[in-house]
């Protein structure tokens, strides 16, 4: 007798500890989504300005600003960053300096600036893609406009 209850007291505590499980994944899937809208930048903002609305956007979960400020063929980063960030905090962004445009593989005449950022990083439970850890991280944005006239656009991300 004690052994068919040692073995109901153990599932029921593994079909407990599942559902405790599936209720985290569900809040942090479902619920933690878009938690406030991010104005998009106005089109004569400075590169500064695009990175703080971008890192602004993924910190609020608001997908459709973080695409916004990406050029159009690289949108997918912004997705990639929006689903799998739970929070960005303490974002400090520094000046934005002028690049040659060969060095990013952009065209000449093109007009690029690196902008280096740095945030305390939290991933989503389970979304964490191994390329950065959680906490405080260094990090770079770089920006690209074809004329003084046009709006600058992250192109690319990392380290440098």
């Amino acid at each position: 007798m004690a052994s068919r209850r040692r073995i109901v007291l153990v599932l029921i505590t593994g079909m407990l500890v599942l559902a405790s499980v599936i209720g985290l994944m569900f809040k942090t899937e479902v619920l933690e989504r878009q938690q406030r809208d991010v104005a998009d930048p106005p089109s004569g903002a400075a590169p500064e300005e695009i990175v703080r609305a971008y890192t602004d956007s993924l910190d609020a979960h608001d997908c459709a600003t973080a695409r916004e400020v990406w050029v159009r063929d690289e949108r997918g980063s912004a997705d990639g960053w929006c689903d799998d960030v739970a929070s960005l905090a303490n974002v400090r962004i520094g000046k934005p300096f002028r690049v040659n445009p060969r060095f990013s593989g952009r065209q000449p005449g093109e007009q690029v600036v690196d902008v280096a950022v740095t945030f305390d990083l939290r991933w989503r439970p389970l979304h964490d893609d191994g390329s950065l850890d959680d906490g405080s991280t260094s990090w770079g944005y770089e920006l690209v406009r074809d004329s003084p006239d046009d709006a600058w656009r992250i192109f690319s991300q990392g380290t440098g």
